[in-house]
């Protein structure tokens, strides 16, 4: 189980279906931690997602149209984690332990990506 600090505002646009993925990534997690999340929807959001966040967080990219966007952690100080959704919340792709200072390109179009700390 995974407890997460939503940061997003109950009500606000989107809510729902961002607490839906949460709840999905929570059934297919095996082990549980407490830590700060940030949705990102804009490009600019997306583009630094957990880039220079010196204590772990959770990202989630939530984008207009399924893509293949290649994730980078530049600038970022622990490995990651990375799952990919398609339109229809099912899990499609995932990345395990992507290193500080590289970046992975999916074999599949996403419509979510969720970035967790390994």
């Amino acid at each position: 189980m995974v407890l997460i600090l939503l940061t997003w505002r109950p009500g606000s646009r989107g809510f729902d279906r961002i607490l839906k993925l949460y709840r999905l990534f929570s059934s297919a997690a095996l082990f549980s931690i407490k830590m700060n999340s940030i949705i990102c929807k804009t490009r600019l959001q997306q583009a630094l997602g957990l880039m220079f966040h010196r204590t772990p967080a959770i990202a989630i990219l939530q984008f207009n149209r399924p893509l293949k966007a290649t994730i980078h952690t530049w600038f970022m100080f622990y490995a990651i984690d990375i799952y990919f959704y398609d339109s229809n919340d099912n899990l499609i792709e995932i990345k395990k332990n992507l290193k500080p200072f590289s970046h992975y390109t999916p074999e599949h179009k996403a419509k979510y990506i969720i970035e967790v700390p390994t």
